[in-house]
């Protein structure tokens, strides 16, 4: 059986499965979904558990000693997680033996990434869906985020309005992992209670720290009050205008060639990027990221100092010009030639 992490206690309402599959991209619910199933079984008497991390070269033939109740007869589960790539063709053999005898009184979690609807009809998912539970772990829409927020708030011991609630959301930009770890760090320094929104403004914005992804991710998604922001917090911080244009370079480029070949988004990249870059695509055509291209084919003359103008307005004007909030102006002397 399949289910979506909404339902996952719902569905554990039921009798215990001898296998749980978890799926995704999203650390926080993958981990929460773990915690669920790890309650329920100890209600059953699994008081034990023996945590696995699948390398290259695991021992998958041990599996079924792995999953062997201990010589004094307590319950142990047997929680394995696969924290790069998907199972490979030993793996996937031993998990469909597994599952087609599942001895009685053994338990299996198996956390791996994201599996697309390909990789779940394959034999061994199948074989886990027959006797066990498939959890999928999806991102979270804006009501749910809010829900999920709403739940982390009371955790911790924290009250906020509709408008420290968006502010909040705005600055995390849907990383439950970050939402996370903010609020326990207001927990710790201002304490359980009400949170205003100029203490929310002066904590964030002391603690922000700006990467050149976030830079990229604020013009795939079409944010122009936020590339000026972090252009500047960027240029404040002494990031290297060449490394940046570089990897900003790469993204246009990369968006060129999936405006040829969509589906090589699929399964590729993790669903926050994979969601920007579905944007960008249904936004702009194949002329504006040509266009895009030579404008920053031209910015690398301005980035190493041999250009009129400074680097980083020039990287922040261009990644406006991309978002179309700034009138794309034809670039002179870029050859038409981009591929």
């Amino acid at each position: 059986m399949k289910v979506y992490f909404r339902k996952l206690r719902e569905a554990l309402n039921g009798p215990l499965l001898p296998v749980y599959l978890i799926t995704g991209d999203e650390p926080v619910q993958m981990r929460d979904a773990a915690r669920m199933i790890r309650r329920r079984a100890k209600q059953e008497g699994f008081d034990r558990r023996e945590l696995r991390i699948i390398e290259r070269g695991f021992a998958w033939e041990e599996l079924p000693t792995l999953c062997s109740p201990s010589l004094f007869g307590d319950q142990a589960m047997l929680d394995m997680r696969v924290l790069s790539g998907k199972p490979d063709a030993t793996a996937k053999a031993r998990l469909k033996e597994w599952c087609e005898q599942a001895p009685e009184g053994s338990l299996i979690t198996l956390q791996v990434p994201r599996l697309d609807n390909r990789g779940l009809n394959e034999a061994w998912a199948r074989a886990i869906d027959k006797v066990g539970l498939i959890v999928r772990i999806m991102p979270l829409d804006e009501r749910e985020t809010q829900q999920w927020l709403q739940g982390a708030l009371r955790r911790f011991e924290l009250e906020m309005g509709t408008c420290e609630v968006e502010y909040f959301l705005s600055c995390v930009e849907g990383n439950l992992l970050a939402a996370e770890q903010e609020l326990q760090k207001l927990h710790i320094l201002n304490g359980p209670g009400p949170v205003s929104l100029e203490s929310l403004q002066q904590f964030l914005g002391q603690d922000a720290r700006y990467e050149a992804m976030d830079l990229a991710m604020a013009m795939l998604q079409g944010r122009g009050r936020r590339i000026i922001g972090v252009a500047r917090n960027l240029e404040s911080e002494g990031h290297d205008p060449v490394a940046t244009h570089a990897m900003l370079m790469r993204e246009v480029r990369q968006l060129l060639a999936l405006s040829q070949q969509p589906s090589g988004l699929d399964s590729v990249f993790p669903f926050t990027r994979r969601d920007a870059l579905k944007r960008a695509l249904s936004q702009h055509s194949r002329e504006h990221f040509r266009a895009i291209l030579k404008r920053f084919i031209h910015l690398e003359r301005v980035v190493k100092g041999r250009g009129p103008e400074s680097p980083w307005p020039a990287i922040q004007n261009a990644c406006l010009a991309f978002s179309g909030k700034d009138r794309l102006l034809p670039v002179q002397g870029v050859s038409d030639h981009v591929h």
